[in-house]
């Protein structure tokens, strides 16, 4: 699903971490993934999706 960066945009984006899924997003030069840090079950998912060792750890990017 794509969705706008907009009110709307990112209500839905927020909708869709709470739920424990995962959202692609853009930025300045790669895709960023993303997901609750706090939710075991999406970082799983994100370590499927790279096909990332379990050993090698994510960074954790947050506002503020």
């Amino acid at each position: 699903m794509k969705v706008n960066c907009d009110k709307g945009g990112i209500e839905k984006t927020s909708q869709i971490i709470q739920k424990g899924g995962v959202v692609v997003f853009p930025t300045d030069t790669v895709y960023g993934i993303g997901c609750n840090p706090y939710n075991r079950n999406s970082i799983k998912k994100i370590y499927e999706i790279k096909s990332r060792d379990k050993i090698k750890s994510l960074p954790v990017l947050a506002y503020s």
